[in-house]
């Protein structure tokens, strides 16, 4: 759902912004572009984006060809926009970049945008006849970006855009390395020669032809599982020929938790009465290690269940599972002593829980249950890394807030992490953490089961155990207070939301500030806000996946602002690849902007 209605929406945002020197101009000749009908050489799919652009013949600004942006399909549900998006990278001279686009579309919703090396250049939406754009660009490497993007919902016009006549600076075009990683655990990919280190996702240009070595390597207590994509196998080294695009995805996971141990069905666990079919070790699909349980394979109206009994001291029994089935009808449950204490179904990935259990002998049953017709994804339910109470291990885990950055480690159970980890520990022992900043950043804090401002804490780990470090960077502090109002009107929705908001979809000059200015306001000039918000452009992606847009980082900050928390806070309104994915660490981002 749009926060602001389609009607009240044009009120205070332009329907075309503009950004750079641009004309109407007229079909000419064949330009050659693109050339003999093809993709370019070195031109590829961005990292992150749903689709990539093709060659089409439907509309051409010069001949008969034209690149026009991939099919999307919105998606109510979808947590981000979903995106095109193709790019073109290398060293060029000094020069400018030139290109014709026209743009059919759901307008003030749905976007053509341009980027040179991330930084938006041009957003244009609704009905845009074939329209030129220049560029100045400086001598040195580069990386040009066409992105068509959606929100969640409709479309008009041909929902496409399109680019044509093409003129990059005279140069040597390079090509794209994509690298991505995947699994529940942490690690690396670094490249050499240089370009790629990341631990999420990441890309760099290489000469075309030239080869290129990445290695995975794992942080401490994770293993590397393998490559998938344009490399293969088990190796943590593969090497590259870069005659083309090329895309990677390195897998890592926590170290084996020996659950279950020796990929088998633990001694003691047995179908439960109601079980049409028991459960059994997988391996498609794990949260720590190798082996999993994952329910049985049953028809409409059957069920598989598995159960134990236990004697423990009081406690928590904790766990992860993961669904895949039809939402709302095929149902994952966990009971104790046939309670029911958790049920979850649709979509649901690896996800922790934590149940509080009483002294006693107890029954733990997990079942998954279907309804009497169809049956959606895997159609099953996984469970793993199963710590009962009064057993030697104790989960701990950890979360980074604030808006630096830095890691956490410890002196056991593989903690090394920078935004979110954890580790089973033995009960009653003892871990040191220390929280280490990042390069302009400072420790600011820990909360939960450590308390204090020290870089190190000591937990005993005598139950499950939750810590936070907050990471701070120097004169942050009222980032959000746009128009440097007095502290009874700072940070508010309809004054500083909504001027984050117009400047993201590129408005600037009067536009930007009309009817926005708080009463109190000292910072008026519309130049100057514009420029404040310029420099203060990388602290406000919100959701940390390292770009800034209207439709994820500003309705972010806007909904904060109002006053919503939790999943209305955060609900479609992520970026792809974000590295703040939870209510907790947007909030816990914004109010360190806005204290």
């Amino acid at each position: 759902m749009k926060l602001f209605s389609r009607m009240s929406f044009p009120q205070w945002v332009s329907a075309i912004v503009f950004i750079g020197s641009a004309a109407a101009i007229a079909a000419g000749p064949e330009d050659n572009f693109p050339p003999n009908g093809q993709i370019p050489a070195g031109w590829a799919t961005s990292l992150g984006a749903n689709a990539g652009w093709v060659v089409a013949s439907d509309s051409a600004n010069g001949g008969t060809f034209s690149l026009r942006s991939g099919a999307l399909v919105d998606d109510p549900n979808a947590s981000v926009r979903k995106s095109a998006a193709i790019e073109a990278g290398g060293n060029f001279g000094a020069g400018s970049i030139s290109f014709a686009y026209q743009v059919s579309s759901e307008g003030n919703f749905d976007f053509f945008e341009f980027y040179i090396d991330g930084i938006k250049q041009l957003s244009a939406t609704g009905s845009v006849t074939w329209t030129t754009a220049t560029f100045p660009v400086a001598p040195g490497a580069h990386v040009f970006k066409w992105v068509y993007a959606k929100d969640e919902s409709n479309a008009a016009g041909s929902d496409a855009a399109w680019i044509d006549t093409v003129v990059l600076p005279a140069g040597t075009a390079q090509q794209l390395l994509s690298v991505t990683s995947s699994g529940f655990g942490t690690g690396t990919i670094v490249s050499s020669p240089a370009g790629i280190n990341c631990g999420g996702a990441c890309s760099g240009y290489f000469a075309t032809g030239s080869s290129v070595t990445i290695t995975a390597a794992t942080s401490p207590g994770n293993v590397f599982t393998g490559w998938t994509g344009n490399c293969s196998g088990t190796s943590a080294t593969c090497t590259l020929s870069m005659a083309a695009a090329r895309s990677v995805t390195a897998a890592f996971n926590f170290a084996d938790d020996n659950f279950p141990a020796g990929g088998q069905i633990p001694t003691g666990w047995t179908a439960a009465p109601e079980s049409n079919v028991n459960w059994k070790a997988a391996a498609d699909s794990t949260h720590r290690g190798p082996s999993s349980l994952k329910s049985g394979t049953i028809v409409d109206g059957q069920t598989s269940a598995i159960q134990f009994s236990s004697t423990a001291g009081a406690g928590t029994v904790d766990f992860w599972y993961k669904v895949s089935s039809e939402e709302s009808y095929d149902v994952f449950r966990f009971y104790i002593d046939n309670v029911e204490q958790l049920s979850n179904s649709g979509a649901v990935d690896w996800t922790t829980a934590s149940i509080p259990v009483a002294a006693g002998t107890h029954v733990f049953k997990f079942l998954y249950q279907k309804d009497a017709t169809l049956g959606l994804g895997s159609d099953a339910a996984w469970i793993d890394s199963i710590v009962l109470p009064g057993s030697s291990a104790r989960l701990l885990s950890i979360t980074g807030a604030g808006v630096g950055a830095g890691t956490v480690t410890g002196t056991a159970g593989g903690i090394n992490c920078g935004v979110t980890c954890s580790a089973a520990l033995a009960s009653g022992s003892s871990i040191t953490l220390t929280a280490i900043p990042a390069s302009g950043s400072v420790f600011s804090g820990w909360s939960d089961a450590c308390a204090g401002l020290t870089p190190t804490c000591q937990v005993v780990m005598d139950a499950k155990k939750n810590v936070m470090a907050t990471f701070w960077v120097p004169g942050m502090a009222g980032v959000l207070d746009i128009d440097a109002s007095t502290p009874g009107t700072s940070y508010d929705a309809l004054t500083d939301g909504l001027l984050v908001l117009r400047y993201l979809f590129g408005i600037s000059g009067p536009s930007l500030t009309a009817g926005l200015l708080g009463s109190t306001a000292t910072r008026t000039d519309p130049a100057a806000i514009k420029s404040y918000l310029d420099s203060k452009r990388q602290v406000i992606d919100i959701d940390g996946n390292g770009s800034v847009d209207a439709l994820t980082d500003g309705l972010l900050i806007l909904r904060y602002m109002f006053g919503l928390r939790g999943n209305a806070l955060i609900g479609g309104a992520m970026g792809a690849n974000a590295s703040r994915t939870t209510a907790l660490a947007i909030e816990s981002y914004l109010q360190s902007l806005m204290p």
